[in-house]
Parts: structure tokens; sequence; C-alpha cells
């Protein structure tokens, strides 16, 4: 299973993003990233800043989104977002 990068990173992508995915505690945060890699559907895009090939994983009923590395090993980032931003919006998306 993919873990964050580091405590440090996951705890200030909770602080960023906890509010929008209505998570009270990091635990919780780390959980619902987790629980939409699990049931979200796959696809591939490209990392917005650097070009590099990523992978990600969205829940259309929950509106989460994860997105990992493109070996799958490392979570980069979790937020709740429109359908339509997977699709559009993510660089190179492969979303259905």
């Amino acid at each position: 299973m993919a873990d964050w990068r580091s405590r440090g990173e996951l705890e200030r992508h909770f602080r960023r993003h906890h509010r929008l995915l209505g998570v009270t505690t990091v635990a919780v945060y780390d959980a619902s990233a987790r629980e939409t890699i699990e049931g979200g559907t796959c696809f591939e895009y490209r990392d917005l800043d650097s070009d590099d090939p990523c992978v990600g994983y969205y829940h259309p009923e929950t509106r989460r989104f994860v997105g990992l590395s493109d070996d799958e090993v490392t979570i980069l980032t979790h937020y709740r977002c429109p359908e339509g931003y997977v699709r559009n919006n993510l660089r190179g998306s492969t979303y259905p």
C-alpha cells in the first residue's frame, strides 16, 4: 500500500485540505485517502508543476481525489474536487 513521503507531508496536506473533505484528524484524512485508492477509478495524469507522470484515483460519489507517484508507492495529495476537474484540468488525464 502506498504511503506519504513523510509524516510532515501528511500533516501539511491535512492542514491544506481537511476542511473541504470534512475530516478533523490526520488519521481520518489518511484513512480517507486510502479508501479513495481502494474504491476509486484509477487513471494516469501528469503533475502540473513538474510534468512527471502520476497515477490518480477518483471516487465520483464522494468527489475525493488522490494523487500518487507513477509507481504508486507515494501518496502525493488528497482532496475533494468535481469530476470534471480530474477529467479536464489534470494534464494528460486518462480519467474516463
